[in-house]
C-alpha cells in the first residue's frame, strides 16, 4: 500500500506541476480533472490506512479542483463546430 502511495503522491506532483506550465487553457482544464481524480485515489489510500481526516481534506481539495475546472469549461463560448471537437 506504501508504494501505491508513493506512486498517487508523484502523480498528484506532477498534474500540479503540469497545470503551472501548460499554455493552452483546455490543457489546464485536463489536468485539473486529472489532478483531481488522482487525489481521490490518494484519499482512499489514506483513509484505508486510517486517516480519516487527511482523507476528507483531500476530497473536499479535490473537489474544488474539479468543479474550479467545469465551471471554467462551462463558460468557455462554443463555436459553430463544437459538436465536432473531441476532448481527451
Amino acid at each position: 500500500m506504501a508504494a501505491a502511495l508513493n506512486l498517487i503522491t508523484e502523480a498528484v506532483d506532477n498534474y500540479r506541476r503540469q497545470i503551472k506550465q501548460d499554455y493552452f487553457e483546455v490543457e489546464k482544464y485536463v489536468h485539473q480533472a486529472r489532478l483531481g481524480e488522482a487525489m481521490a485515489y490518494q484519499a482512499v489510500l489514506i483513509a484505508r490506512s486510517g486517516d480519516l481526516m487527511r482523507a476528507r481534506s483531500i476530497i473536499k481539495d479535490a473537489r474544488s479542483i474539479v468543479e474550479e475546472a467545469a465551471a471554467a469549461a462551462d463558460s468557455e463560448p462554443e463555436c459553430e463546430n463544437s459538436h465536432k471537437m473531441y476532448w481527451l
